[in-house]
């Protein structure tokens, strides 16, 4: 991302009629947190954008109270957390978004404290289930049911059989190019995009490229 896109996201997400009647020195500070923030912190895009939105919210939420950055407290944090329309994980990862910017602002001078450093999450409660494991038969008779009377059939087994063979994330799934299926020292390799830029590889052995399809590929 460039120096000028940066700033133009800074703009888009910062207005200042919503930081309140601050100091041209704090408007700076602040202008130049967010860019921070954006350009070099949270590198990650989905966390970016989602940070984004916690921002512009948690802004307007000071906004309409007319509260300036350093008189929050943590009972506003609190407050704007408990009118808060989304899922408790969306919650308690935009309450890390406020507490990441005033952080931020707090080495700059600009607040004295981290008032969201003392708000507390909202407890995340998780049930677990257990997920039906495939069997082999089950696993070929699914596969033998898709026809290849054409190009979009023989995708779509492809794609299935990449994903039961392997068990990857979907999202590593739909990022596979033909060049991620490729041969080294006499075995086949699948290649995956993981989080954080990580590569995973996986050989195919050739008793399983039998049995999910993946002979197709070659």
């Amino acid at each position: 991302m460039s120096v000028d896109s940066q700033t133009e996201e800074q703009h888009k997400l910062i207005s200042f009629d919503l930081l309140g009647d601050i100091s041209e020195s704090a408007k700076a500070k602040t202008a130049e947190t967010f860019l921070e923030l954006l350009g070099a912190r949270v590198r990650n895009p989905n966390t970016r954008s989602a940070y984004r939105v916690a921002w512009r919210s948690f802004l307007a939420f000071c906004s309409a109270r007319q509260l300036e950055l350093e008189s929050v407290k943590a009972y506003h944090v609190g407050a704007w957390l408990d009118q808060h329309p989304g899922s408790r994980s969306t919650q308690r990862q935009h309450l890390a978004a406020i507490r990441l910017l005033f952080d931020s602002l707090m080495m700059r001078g600009v607040v004295e404290y981290n008032p969201a450093a003392r708000a507390r999450p909202p407890r995340l409660v998780r049930e677990s289930s257990h997920t039906p494991v495939f069997e082999e038969a089950e696993i070929v008779a699914f596969l033998d049911s898709i026809s290849l009377n054409s190009l979009k059939d023989i995708r779509d087994k492809a794609i299935f059989c990449v994903l039961l063979y392997s068990w990857c994330r979907v999202s590593a799934l739909i990022n596979l190019t033909v060049a991620d299926y490729y041969e080294r020292g006499g075995t086949r390799w699948l290649r995956f995009e993981e989080k954080r830029g990580k590569e995973h590889e996986l050989p195919v052995r050739l008793k399983k490229r039998s049995i999910f399809g993946l002979n197709a590929l070659t």
